[in-house]
This record gives structure tokens, sequence and C-alpha cells, in this order.
């Protein structure tokens, strides 16, 4: 919890304000990478990768994976 000071801090910073949230927060959202197109590339290289190759059907399986945490966002993943 925070105290008097520290709320005061905040509140003096402009911090808990929407005009910093639409900069700080919304302006990341550029950068962001969604799940599915990480895992795209993720898979990609673990296709083409020279060193410790993986098996095909460990590679498919992940893949299977990375696809069923996509459309299932609020499934525990360690229940894959």
């Amino acid at each position: 919890m925070l105290g008097g000071a520290q709320t005061q801090i905040i509140a003096e910073s402009g911090a808990d304000t929407v005009e910093y949230f639409n900069k700080v927060v919304k302006g990341q959202h550029a950068n962001v990478v969604a799940f599915s197109e990480q895992g795209k590339h993720w898979l990609e290289h673990l296709r083409k990768r020279k060193c410790k190759p993986i098996a095909l059907s460990t590679i498919e399986r992940l893949g299977a994976n990375v696809e069923e945490v996509d459309q299932s966002p609020y499934r525990r993943l360690s229940r894959l």
C-alpha cells in the first residue's frame, strides 16, 4: 500500500493521468509482436537450425502447442 508521501509524488509527477497512460502504455503497442507471430519465427528457427537439430515430430508438437495457446489465451501453459 502506498503512503501519503508516495501518493503525492505520483500525483505531482502526472503518472496517474490518462494522458500519461496513453503516452507510455498505449505507445508501446507499436513495438509489440503478437504471440502467434513470435511463435512462427521460433518454429521456423527450429526447422532451419543446423546445430543440435530437433526432430520434425517435436517441432510439429510444439507448433500445435503454439496454436493452442494463441487460440486460448486464458488457458494455463502448465496444462499443455
